[in-house]
């Protein structure tokens, strides 16, 4: 398999409960992404197969051939250009199945362009409410079902790029008789341009 994380994950205490985390065990022959300055934590043999000049507040994000079973800890790419390409290094890899963690509050690794399907976990970690946790749980879910969310069943459809920094201009070109995709962030300040 190929396993990379959008977060931070492996490690003993969560960062945002203060909560302990269970352990990542990848057998060997297990393909991993991660970042260089997290390496000296992981408790097997391995071998840098890619170094890939994606920089995170933790290190290069490598790519990595376990050559023996134990844990790790991971952190990859967060950005979906960059977790697209580390896919695409794990398919040159022949790898049969890719696992991207997610991490709190982004959905990024839920993309329908990037994933073919998507595991929810939630729990007390997420909310202290049981009622916010089943009320936004069913949200989500309802949100990862909604094929209408990932398909564009309209012949004209206007792509637009990362709107920061250009949200008056981007929000001119929106076309009500189109349909409009927005490719990156979408801010406050675009969406009352578009008001």
């Amino acid at each position: 398999i190929g396993l990379t994380s959008i977060g931070y994950d492996g490690e003993d205490i969560d960062t945002i409960t203060n909560k302990p985390k269970p352990k990542i065990t990848v057998l060997e022959n297990t393909i991993f992404a991660t970042a260089t300055t997290l390496l000296k934590h992981t408790q097997l043999d391995f071998d840098i197969l890619v170094e890939t000049k994606m920089n995170t507040p933790l290190g290069e994000v490598v790519l990595v051939r376990a050559k023996s079973s134990g844990n790790v800890i991971l952190a990859g790419p967060s950005m979906k250009s960059q977790i697209k390409e580390i896919i695409d290094l794990f398919w040159g890899y022949n790898v049969e199945k890719i696992f991207i963690d997610g991490a709190f509050g982004k959905m990024v690794s839920t993309d329908a362009s990037l994933v073919d399907a998507t595991i929810l976990a939630t729990g007390l970690a997420y909310h202290p409410n049981i009622d916010k946790i089943v009320n936004d749980t069913i949200y989500r879910a309802h949100l990862y079902q909604n094929e209408n969310l990932y398909k564009v069943q309209d012949e004209e459809v206007l792509i637009i790029s990362d709107v920061i920094g250009n949200e008056l201009e981007k929000a001119k070109q929106i076309d009500s008789k189109m349909t409009n995709r927005l490719n990156g962030a979408l801010t406050d300040r675009f969406i009352n341009e578009i008001l």
